[in-house]
C-alpha cells in the first residue's frame, strides 16, 4: 500500500484521443514576459511551419522563432490527456519564472504519413520526443524519458538555458580565438587547439588541426549513451568536454559573454561525469568529479538549484555513500528489489536500495514514497534520503508540500 506522499496517479487514466485540431491557448505570464502560445500540429505543413518553412497555420515568432515541439506517439509513448496539460503547465511555468520567451507545439505523430518525418528525428517509440527550436532550428532534443520525467525535471532546466540564450549576444558558449562560430545551441566550444596546449604541439600545428568541438553535442551524446545504459561510453564524453573547458579556463573572461555560463557548463560536465562513474558502481567513497562540484564555490549555485543535473549528481552520491551497502545496476534492479520486498516486506536494505533505483529512474514520487517508509519504521537512511531528495527538488516542488515536513526542505 502506497503512502499517501504518492497522492493520486493519472496513468492509470487514459483518453481515445489526445490530438485536438485546431485548438489554440496561451498563458500568461509577467508583463515582461510573452505568453506561451500552445498549438496542436495535425498535418506535415503545419509541423514544417513550426521551423518558418511552408504555410501552415503555426508559425513561430519573427523575433526569435524560439519554440518546443512535443512530439509523440499514441498510446506506445505512455502519454495521457492529463500528461500533456501537466508538460503544458510546466513549460508555461517555467517560461513565466525564467523568463523565455516561446511558443509550444504538440504534435500526434502517431499516423503513418508522419512516419518519414519520425524516421528523420530520430523518434523512437516508447518515449515521446521534445524538440528545443532556437532561432528557427533544432537546437536540442530530450528522448528516452517519460512525459513527468520530462516535465518535472528537464523542462525548467532548458527554459532556464533558453532564457540565457535569448539575453546574451554570445549565450553560454567559449569559442578559441580564431574559430568560426558556432550554433547557439552551443553549451560552450572550443578547438583542438586547446587541447593540444598541453602536449607541446607548435603553433603551427595547431593552426592547422583546428576542430571546432561542440561540447553541448558532445554532452547530449554523453546523455544519450546513459539513456541507452552504457555509462562506460558516456563518462568518455562527458570527460573529453570537460578537458576541452579547462583547457580554455584562463581565456573565460576574454572569450564569454558570462562567467556564470562557463561555471554552469562545467559544473553539468562535472555532475554527468561523476553520475556516469556511480551508475558503474565505481568511486562511490571518492568521486574527483563531484568533489570537485562540491568544492569550487563557484560550483554553488548550479549544485543547490532545484532539479538541476549538478544537484541530481550530488543527490545520487550522498544516498549512495548512506546506503547498507554498494548499489549496483545489475544487481539493484527495480524488479529483483521489488521481488525481495516481496518475500520480506521488513528488508530495510533492499528498500534503502530501492530508492536509489527510483531515483536514478526519475521516479521521485515512488523513490519519496519507499524512502518515507525506511523513516516511518525509524530507519535513519530514510530519514536522510527524504532530506536530500527534498533539496533536489527545492521547498515549492509539489511533493515536499505534499511530504508536509519543513524540516527536510532545507538547504544541507
Amino acid at each position: 500500500m502506497r503512502s499517501d506522499i504518492a497522492g493520486d496517479s493519472s496513468r492509470e487514466h487514459r483518453t481515445d484521443s489526445l490530438s485536438v485540431s485546431g485548438v489554440s491557448t496561451a498563458s500568461s505570464g509577467p508583463a515582461s514576459t510573452p505568453p506561451v502560445t500552445v498549438r496542436f500540429v495535425t498535418s506535415e505543413q503545419e509541423f514544417a511551419a513550426v521551423f518558418g518553412h511552408g504555410g501552415g497555420t503555426p508559425s513561430v515568432s519573427s523575433d526569435g522563432g524560439d519554440a518546443f515541439l512535443l512530439c509523440y506517439e499514441y498510446p506506445s509513448d505512455g502519454v495521457t490527456a492529463d500528461g500533456i496539460l501537466q508538460f503544458q503547465k510546466s513549460v508555461t511555468t517555467a517560461a513565466q519564472q525564467y523568463g523565455a520567451r516561446l511558443s509550444l507545439y504538440i504534435w500526434d505523430c502517431t499516423s503513418s504519413s508522419f512516419a518519414a518525418a519520425r524516421a528523420q528525428l530520430g523518434k523512437s517509440r516508447g518515449h515521446p520526443l521534445l524538440l528545443i527550436v532556437f532561432k528557427g532550428t533544432i537546437a536540442d532534443t530530450l528522448r528516452d524519458m517519460p512525459l513527468a520525467e520530462m516535465s518535472a525535471t528537464e523542462v525548467p532546466q532548458v527554459c532556464r538555458r533558453l532564457a540565457s540564450f535569448q539575453s546574451s549576444a554570445n549565450p553560454a558558449r567559449v569559442v578559441v580565438s580564431g574559430a568560426s562560430s558556432t550554433p547557439a545551441s552551443s553549451i560552450a566550444a572550443a578547438t583542438s587547439m586547446a587541447e593540444s596546449r598541453g602536449n607541446g604541439s607548435s603553433g603551427e600545428e595547431d593552426v592547422e588541426q583546428q576542430l571546432l568541438v561542440d561540447v553541448a553535442k558532445m554532452v547530449g551524446m554523453g546523455k544519450g549513451l546513459m539513456a541507452e545504459r552504457k555509462p562506460l561510453y558516456a563518462e568518455k564524453f562527458f570527460a573529453k568536454a570537460l578537458l576541452i573547458l579547462d583547457a580554455v579556463a584562463g581565456d573565460v573572461d576574454r572569450l564569454v559573454a558570462s562567467r556564470e555560463d562557463y561555471d554552469g557548463s562545467v559544473a553539468l560536465c562535472l555532475g554527468w561525469a561523476g553520475l556516469a562513474q556511480l551508475v558503474q558502481g565505481k568511486q562511490i567513497v571518492e568521486n574527483a568529479y563531484l568533489e570537485r562540484l562540491g568544492r569550487q564555490a563557484a560550483f554553488q549555485p548550479f549544485r543547490d538549484e532545484p532539479l538541476s543535473h549538478a544537484n541530481r549528481a550530488m543527490t545520487t552520491w550522498r544516498m549512495m555513500q548512506g546506503a547498507p551497502r554498494p548499489w549496483s545496476e545489475t544487481r539493484d534492479s527495480e524488479a529483483k528489489l521489488r521481488a525481495a520486498l516481496s518475500s520480506n516486506v521488513q528488508d530495510t536494505v533492499s528498500r534503502c536500495l530501492l530508492v536509489i533505483t527510483l531515483f536514478l529512474k526519475g521516479d521521485l514520487e515512488c523513490a519519496m514514497t519507499e524512502a518515507l517508509k525506511l523513516h516511518i519504521s525509524g530507519d535513519a537512511f530514510g530519514r536522510a534520503a527524504l532530506k536530500h531528495m527534498s533539496c533536489f527538488l527545492g521547498k515549492e516542488h509539489v511533493l515536499v508540500q505534499r511530504l508536509g515536513m519543513p524540516a527536510l526542505a532545507g538547504q544541507l
